[in-house]
C-alpha cells in the first residue's frame, strides 16, 4: 500500500474513541521493531536499515531445509523442548547441508514431511 492510504489510516485511528486501531498500529510497530532487533542480534543489517532491508538480508531456505525445521519444531512443541530459532545455529546448517545432500540424490520431499 501507498504512504498515503497508511497516513489516512493512523488519522482516523487518532480519532477515534475506542482506541483499538491505534493499538492495533502501536502493536505492529513494536513487533517490527523487535524483529529488527533479533535479526540485527543474529548478524544481519545495520543501524538506519530498515526493517525490510533487513529481512531481505536473511537467506532463503529451500521448500525441504523449512519441512525439516518445522518438523523439528513440532516435535519440540509436542515433547515441550525448547525450538531452534537462530537462522544460523548450528542445527539449522546441519540441516542445509542434508538438504544439499538429499537434492543431490533426489529424495523426495513427500518423504520427509508428516503423514
Amino acid at each position: 500500500m501507498n504512504p498515503r492510504h497508511y497516513r489516512d489510516m493512523i488519522i482516523r485511528a487518532v480519532g477515534e474513541p475506542d482506541g483499538q486501531t491505534l493499538d492495533l498500529i502501536v502493536s505492529h510497530v513494536i513487533d517490527a521493531e523487535r524483529a529488527k532487533q533479533i535479526l540485527r542480534a543474529n548478524g544481519y543489517g545495520m543501524t538506519g536499515l530498515s526493517a525490510s532491508a533487513t529481512a531481505a538480508l536473511v537467506p532463503t531456505i529451500s521448500t525441504r531445509t523449512r519441512t525439516v525445521i518445522q518438523h523439528v519444531g513440532c516435535s519440540a512443541d509436542a515433547a515441550g523442548m525448547p525450538q531452534v530459532s537462530a537462522p544460523d545455529g548450528a542445527f539449522v546448517q546441519a540441516v542445509r547441508e542434508w538438504d544439499a545432500l538429499c537434492a543431490a540424490h533426489a529424495v523426495p520431499l513427500s518423504l520427509l514431511q508428516n503423514p
